[in-house]
């Protein structure tokens, strides 16, 4: 009776100890609930850049991704019916087909002459303009070598220019892709934007947003 007695208080203590590893590896912030608990009925075809490649993937219950190297890659297949939206990391470019959008969360400009791709570790070695306070930018990019300007237009040609997204003219300029040591785009350095082929649904609207959040 004593061994039956000690078992049924190891099981019990086994399903206890089961019980608080589950609920400590459970996530019950309000953005995984969100996730959890939005769902799109039948998932909808998204094209989605390569900055935002980890967003969505813990979605795929609910959309079917396409990963395109570039958001004028991906604004072509929107454009041609190929697919239902486009999570894309900039604002459109002259010539560019205009389509409703949302705005799903903040990010900084990143321009020059010409279109090219620098690491961070180039960034902090070439001389930086801003339009936008010039501490703030330096504390968000690590950065001591920023000067502040009142047009950064005049200044495209003399390094790199970090300005609003509503101060972004495409037809002036032409972005400048910030990355990491591995190639990986700094999320900071763009803007998540929803493009919908018809109105934006809401509710993928909401499930975007909680998991940029996440990550």
């Amino acid at each position: 009776m004593k061994i039956k007695g000690k078992a049924v208080l190891l099981f019990l203590f086994a399903i206890i100890l089961a019980g608080i590893i589950f609920v400590s590896t459970q996530d019950f912030s309000p953005e995984k609930k969100a996730i959890k608990e939005t769902k799109v009925r039948n998932p909808v075809k998204i094209a989605v850049c390569p900055t935002f490649y980890k967003t969505v993937t813990s979605l795929e219950d609910w959309v079917y991704p396409i990963k395109t190297n570039s958001t004028a890659e991906s604004i072509s297949l929107l454009t041609t019916g190929e697919v239902d939206y486009v999570l894309a990391g900039r604002v459109l470019k002259p010539g560019e087909k205009m389509f409703p959008l949302n705005i799903l969360g903040s990010g900084y400009s990143f321009l020059s002459w010409e279109e090219k791709t620098i690491t961070e570790e180039e960034l902090s070695n070439l001389n930086v303009y801003t339009d936008i306070d010039v501490k703030e930018v330096g504390q968000v990019f690590g950065l001591d070598n920023v000067s502040g300007v009142s047009d950064v237009y005049n200044y495209l040609g003399k390094g790199i220019v970090i300005t609003s997204w509503n101060n972004t003219d495409y037809s002036l300029a032409e972005p400048v892709h910030l990355v990491d040591k591995n190639g990986n785009r700094n999320p900071k350095s763009r803007i998540p934007i929803l493009y919908c082929s018809n109105i934006c649904d809401e509710k993928l609207v909401d499930l975007l947003k909680a998991s940029l959040t996440i990550i």
